[in-house]
């Protein structure tokens, strides 16, 4: 697939959405969680944890990717793109992915590939020979476990500096400074524990000795019962802390290692062992994390915290922080799980069998060019701003202010990879035949255009799942997931959907210039709109008791929607 000159005034457009983008993310966010998804199918969700690669970029993976597939007589077909922002060169990459020829002992005991292409060949072969000449199927899953974390070593590593800014230990800090209030834990109960709790270490387990015990009859004899309590909450919470501490412990020694050489995998056990745990604690049945994390004044005193908007580039949603921290726990350990329910549930067996043809389609995006990382003047945006919204002398005002607090020339956003994904989607399903058609600085070489239809037509148009990995999709995807295609679901790993508005820049594929006219429309009228918050804030200064917390008005709601199918909503 290769780039050509921009036409048909995509740049001219593609610009004022640069420039209109970065200036409302630049804006203190407002984030409205949308509907609750259901979650998307199991096997793509576990596949796009672990198809992915791990170049290092100032201490973190580079890549980011969105998925869609079909299951076909053929076997599974993945549509994946991906930003390689490593890679050398400008031009949009088209590869078709099998699974690797190694053995299973030479894919998790031989060199390990950093590229995302390298990644899901070997994860494609790992997968089929995972149950094939061997009696031992756990000793098999915990090398491919040390394997995995290998390959993705700063991807997860990442994870856990983010939820531990600025200090390696502050969570834990937190966690363990926290005192119950009168009104946490109301009801106390007594459960039954399972063996991966009973096996840790007490000695190092933070306030385990305030976790009352008790022996009772049961079905098959003495069970041993731990109280769950108001004055055993400290020690449930210390369980957490301490699987932190040993997270972060085993990652750094491993990173040393990593620094100097070494050959030395015990921290890649370590590490293996401690995410098991966490996994267990986080899935176990009893939901004492999701209690503690969510309904009790633990949430709120995590809100006061730094680490508290890392957990989530939405934190002035209305999630509590304590969702946030638990959402970002599990995304922590989703390539573990991912790993254990592809290699064990039966649900996904074809998946294990050396005989199936699964294959993938790599889309890999370039990072963007220099001239692609500047926005708009200020002056043409004020130009245009008039032109298009005719406001008042006191509006016009407080665009300048808001021009002056939060206007830049640079645009760090990027072509998300889910808008692309989309953007294919739609320009060889509406029109196959026709290479130019919506497709603005690239152009489809047969070869290519090949590989797209083998994976793209088999898609169903009733219904494609578009999956992501990483943040939830932003607003601009999700309106083009709604105009593109009703048959589009878009969502992500982190099994939310939220209403964001992010820096971005429009796929140069499948989206006709008219369409991008009217999500520039939307932003104009996004930005309106954040102009009339700011005026109601403004006369209300005087009044601070009518304003919420996370900076709005509480009369907002007067106000009626620009649009009738408005992604930006107003409510108290």
């Amino acid at each position: 697939m290769q780039n050509l000159s921009l036409d048909n005034g995509f740049g001219t457009i593609e610009c004022r959405i640069r420039t209109l983008t970065t200036l409302l993310q630049n804006i203190h966010p407002r984030n409205t969680p949308d509907e609750p998804v259901s979650s998307p199918p199991g096997l793509l969700d576990h596949l796009v944890n672990l198809f992915q690669g791990d170049d290092e970029k100032d201490g973190y993976p580079a890549d980011r990717i969105s998925m869609a597939g079909v299951e076909t007589a053929d076997g599974l077909r993945i549509l994946a793109v991906t930003e390689n922002m490593s890679g050398a060169g400008d031009t949009v990459k088209v590869i078709r992915i099998t699974k690797s020829d190694r053995t299973f002992d030479e894919l998790v005991n031989g060199q390990i590939g950093s590229s995302v292409k390298d990644c899901i060949s070997d994860i494609w072969a790992a997968l089929a020979l995972f149950e094939e000449d061997t009696n031992d199927l756990r000793q098999r899953f915990q090398a491919l476990t040390q394997c995995i974390v290998a390959r993705n070593f700063w991807k997860i590593s990442s994870l856990l500096r983010e939820i531990n800014s600025p200090s390696n230990l502050e969570l834990s800090r937190v966690l363990l400074d926290w005192e119950p209030q009168p009104y946490d834990l109301q009801e106390p109960r007594w459960i039954c524990v399972p063996s991966w709790l009973t096996s840790i270490d007490h000695h190092k387990w933070h306030n385990r000795d305030l976790i009352e015990q008790r022996k009772v009859a049961g079905p098959t004899g003495v069970e041993v019962q731990w109280e769950i309590s108001l004055s055993s909450a400290k020690g449930w919470i210390g369980l957490l802390a301490r699987f932190m501490d040993e997270l972060v412990s085993a990652f750094q020694i491993h990173e040393d290692i990593l620094r100097s050489d070494s050959k030395d995998t015990s921290a890649l056990e370590n590490i293996v062992t401690w995410t098991f745990l966490l996994s267990s604690y986080l899935h176990w049945e009893e939901g004492i994390l999701q209690t503690l994390l969510k309904k009790t004044s633990l949430s709120f005193k995590l809100k006061t915290h730094a680490f508290d908007k890392a957990c989530s580039a939405h934190s002035k949603s209305t999630f509590t922080s304590g969702a946030h921290v638990l959402s970002h726990l599990k995304k922590i350990v989703a390539w573990y799980d991912a790993l254990q329910n592809l290699c064990f549930n039966e649900e996904y067996s074809s998946i294990r069998k050396p005989s199936q043809t699964h294959a993938t389609c790599l889309v890999e995006i370039p990072a963007s060019p220099e001239a692609s990382r500047l926005c708009g003047t200020r002056e043409d945006l004020t130009s245009h701003f008039i032109k298009q919204c005719t406001p008042s002398v006191e509006k016009l005002s407080l665009f300048e202010a808001l021009l002056d607090e939060h206007y830049t020339t640079e645009f760090y956003g990027s072509v998300h990879a889910e808008a692309v994904l989309m953007g294919l989607i739609a320009h060889f399903s509406q029109d196959f035949n026709n290479s130019t058609s919506n497709s603005y600085g690239v152009e489809f070489k047969q070869e290519t255009r090949a590989i797209l239809e083998e994976f793209i037509l088999p898609l169903p148009a009733e219904k494609v799942i578009v999956l992501s990995d990483g943040f939830p999709p932003c607003s601009c995807c999700r309106w083009l997931s709604t105009r593109l295609n009703s048959g589009f679901q878009l969502t992500s790993t982190k099994g939310q959907k939220f209403v964001s508005t992010s820096a971005w820049t429009p796929p140069p594929v499948g989206v006709d210039t008219a369409l991008l006219e009217d999500l520039e429309a939307n932003l104009l009228d996004e930005l309106d709109f954040r102009l009339r918050i700011m005026k109601i804030s403004t006369s209300h200064e005087d009044q601070p008791d009518t304003i919420s917390d996370n900076g709005y008005a509480a009369t907002i709601s007067d106000y009626s929607s620009p649009e009738e199918d408005r992604d930006f909503e107003v409510s108290d």
